[in-house]
């Protein structure tokens, strides 16, 4: 073990958590604890947290620096086997793998969608706290915010900025073009946010949820209804606010970007194109596909890779990269770890 794992005099019998900010995770470049909120931290507890060697590189702040804040630094292969308990912002399976039988680890799990990671925490006797399923709850006990929705947020405006890049296109300059967005959350708040910092105006979001759960409305958008269409309608409908109605197919056929920020239930997904309606998608038009999950949404989904972000479906071009926060890296570390620190008392108690 590295000799800056514990300074003399270090106590062993509070928890001590590592913190790893290297990614097996191909183009992942978020950390969990962004260096410039270490003194944020009580000290008691900064001195329970072990850095990654080489850490604070990316941030132009050394070990020594890291050190003498926290309670040392330590090899990634330390951390995991011999701590075992760790905060990995988007850990894989080999993380999971390699900790410590009985350990605990802290990030973006997502064990839904990845049985793999799943059985191994079973196998593993493994403790997961997982980002993905932390949010704020209210007093009475109502479910609030997601305590990283700023990180969501991010991964829709990412997705737009790098898309938008890609294709060579801006709505200040050329042509102004059409926008619709599929959902209303944290994902598609953030892509908007991106769409009109960058000039796009005519913007049409389509929601699914009831008007109650329809929250902080984003000024100069039109809003829609998406509705299952019934016996002699067409498959999906859409639903103006003065109660006129139309197929989606008509909507889509008039874009020249979609942007999809749903969240699936992929035991029944909501599909917007099926292949029989494929020639409603108009020709040079731009998919953004940001919550991207395979087959769905779009029959011809399935995730793109930063080294690989685009490819082409006939005339239309379908850009799904994973874990787009990773374009602006500094500012979603500092997303994740305003969110996060906040919980450490607890989790370090």
């Amino acid at each position: 073990m590295n000799s800056a794992y514990f300074k003399q005099g270090d106590s062993m019998s509070e928890l001590t958590i590592g913190v790893i900010g290297t990614s097996r995770k191909t183009d992942e470049r978020r950390y969990p604890i962004h260096p410039d909120h270490l003194k944020r931290i009580p000290e008691q507890l900064r001195k329970q947290l072990i850095f990654e060697q080489g850490y604070g590189k990316a941030f132009n702040v050394s070990d020594a620096q890291i050190a003498a804040l926290t309670g040392g630094v330590a090899s990634r292969s330390d951390i995991l086997t011999k701590i075992g308990s760790v905060i990995i912002a988007k850990p894989v399976l080999a993380d999971l793998q390699e900790l410590r039988e009985g350990g605990t680890l802290w990030g973006y799990v997502h064990c839904v969608q990845q049985r793999e990671i799943t059985q191994a925490a079973v196998d593993r006797k493994l403790t997961l706290i997982a980002f993905e399923d932390m949010f704020v709850w209210s007093p009475q006990g109502n479910v609030g915010r997601h305590t990283f929705y700023k990180n969501n947020e991010m991964a829709g405006y990412c997705a737009v900025l790098h898309a938008l890049q890609l294709k060579g296109i801006d709505g200040h300059y050329g042509d102004q073009r059409k926008t619709i967005i599929f959902s209303f959350g944290a994902v598609s708040r953030g892509a908007i946010y991106a769409l009109k910092a960058h000039g796009f105006r005519d913007i049409t979001i389509c929601i699914q949820r009831p008007d109650h759960e329809v929250r902080e409305e984003i000024l100069d958008c039109h809003y829609v209804k998406v509705r299952q269409g019934i016996e002699g309608e067409a498959r999906m409908m859409v639903v103006e606010h003065d109660g006129t109605q139309r197929p989606l197919t008509e909507l889509i056929s008039e874009a020249d970007i979609i942007v999809n920020g749903t969240f699936q239930e992929t035991a029944n997904p909501v599909n917007f194109v099926i292949g029989s309606e494929a020639d409603c998608l108009k020709a040079n038009s731009l998919i953004i596909d940001v919550s991207c999950d395979e087959g769905m949404g779009f029959f011809f989904a399935k995730p793109t890779t930063f080294a690989n972000p685009m490819f082409r479906y006939e005339t239309v071009d379908y850009y799904a990269v994973d874990h787009t926060p990773s374009y602006l890296w500094e500012s979603a570390t500092r997303s994740i770890s305003a969110a996060m620190i906040v919980y450490l008392p607890t989790v370090l108690a």
